[in-house]
């Protein structure tokens, strides 16, 4: 089925709609075999006037370079790093730090980790690993250094997603 006026198309023929306008093909959606396919033609093209839209991804939706909707992690202000600082009164000797909180604090790895003994920054090399066991809201990433801090300081872990 094909519905037109002048400068519109919507077009069922294909297996999905398919929206054009002035004959530019801006959107389709997907049925049958690519049930849940959307496509957004034009994506890319700088922002388009009367969009109303921010241009900054929402939730885990995100669109691809070729204009495809897909699933993806949730970033805080759409790319903006999440810096997390928690502090730790270790006992004498302790080299594992679980962060909190569970599900929202997991660098990626040690590169994403800075630690400050009393506020002395320790060099990357103290670190021996950053692991996440889990995921989503139930994923608890622990470091562990290579060496533990003595007592009665305080080990600050700051933390970037």
């Amino acid at each position: 089925m094909c519905i037109r006026d002048r400068d519109n198309t919507i077009d069922s023929g294909s297996g999905g709609l398919q929206f054009s306008t002035n004959g530019t093909n801006i959107l389709n959606l997907g049925a049958g075999s690519q049930a849940g396919y959307v496509k957004f033609n034009e994506y890319g093209q700088g922002n388009k006037a009367g969009s109303g839209g921010t241009g900054v991804p929402t939730y885990s939706l995100l669109v691809d370079s070729v204009g495809e909707i897909i699933e993806g992690p949730v970033s805080s202000g759409g790319g903006t790093p999440v810096i997390t600082k928690e502090s730790f009164s270790p006992f004498a000797g302790q080299v594992q730090y679980n962060l909190n909180p569970l599900g929202v604090n997991n660098p990626q790895d040690e590169n994403y980790v800075n630690i400050y003994i009393d506020g002395v920054y320790q060099n990357l090399n103290t670190i021996a690993g950053v692991n996440t066991i889990g995921s989503g809201a139930s994923a608890m990433t622990t470091v562990t250094m290579v060496s533990g801090a003595p007592a009665g300081v305080t080990v600050e872990i700051v933390s970037t997603i």
